[in-house]
């Protein structure tokens, strides 16, 4: 398919509009990218790219909808997504690599397939820093942290999660629940409102 490569030091500013018929007036941004084929984000350290709210007065979350990866084989370097709704909404093989999602209502929503993470940071998203519905990420080094609902929450799929710092949350540091699964090693889980680590069932499907 067809690659959409984004150069260091980038930023994708999205501007506030809440007019499209079937959502006008929810308070989220209409706009937001879907990229069918693969997107490559070519962020580095000195040079990171940026996905944030590009309407002055409209800093806020919410401000634009989120990115769809619906194709396979993405990768995103020393990339920052801001304001979001789901800022990052991941349908297909993705690798992140120094990636940070801040300030959205839902930091990342891992929906299926597989994933790659290296030093994610998801931070201050007014719900879960993490959404994982199904597929299965492999994550080390990575952050989860001051988040308004959990840190991590996976109802279906699998989190294998190493060498990670999941602190400050106001819900669950990380709760698995029905059909979520994982391998937890040497993470450190502290100072989260409720508890740090919660396996949940509905009475039907328990978690492993």
């Amino acid at each position: 398919g067809n690659v959409l490569t984004i150069n260091p030091g980038t930023s994708i500013l999205f501007a506030y509009t809440d007019q499209l018929p079937a959502r006008s007036g929810d308070g989220i941004g209409d706009y937001g990218i879907d990229i069918q084929g693969s997107l490559v984000s070519n962020g580095t350290a000195e040079q990171p790219v940026v996905f944030t709210a590009g309407t002055v007065g409209h800093k806020h979350v919410q401000a634009w909808d989120r990115l769809y990866i619906h194709g396979e084989g993405s990768e995103l370097h020393h990339t920052f997504f801001e304001y979001g709704d789901r800022c990052l909404d991941l349908r297909d093989t993705v690798t992140l690599d120094h990636v940070t999602v801040r300030q959205c209502q839902v930091g990342i929503h891992q929906v299926s397939d597989t994933g790659t993470w290296n030093n994610v940071v998801a931070t201050r998203n007014v719900d879960a820093g993490v959404d994982m519905t199904n597929g299965t990420v492999n994550a080390t080094d990575c952050e989860f942290t001051d988040n308004g609902n959990q840190g991590v929450y996976v109802s279906n799929g699998t989190l294998n999660l190493s060498d990670s710092v999941i602190e400050g949350n106001a819900g669950v540091g990380l709760e698995f629940y029905r059909l979520g699964n994982g391998r937890i090693t040497r993470n450190q889980i502290t100072g989260n409102d409720h508890e740090g680590l919660r396996v949940g069932t509905d009475g039907s499907n328990d978690p492993t």
